[in-house]
């Protein structure tokens, strides 16, 4: 029997960045593989999402965004 493999060709990156004054490697990279869902690489660690899941997710790091630029804006954070 010959060896197959699991491996899914079809990977588009969405979004690939790095990360700059990071601790260890500053890797981010958004991946849509086909078929499988939604990946998201940061550093050394992936998510592993459907893409139902990844809209909540990007939605709620939107909302979280939008959050921190209004308490920045009144001189609510530090740095």
């Amino acid at each position: 029997m010959e060896n197959q493999s699991n491996i899914n060709a079809g990977v588009v990156v969405l979004s690939t960045t790095f990360l700059q004054n990071t601790t260890m490697n500053g890797r981010l990279d958004i991946e849509d593989n086909i078929g499988e869902g939604i990946h998201i690489h940061y550093k050394n660690f992936r998510l592993d999402l459907t893409i139902k899941d990844f809209l909540k997710f990007a939605k709620a790091c939107d909302t979280s965004l939008h959050s921190l630029n209004e308490m920045n804006e009144k001189g609510m954070l530090d740095g």
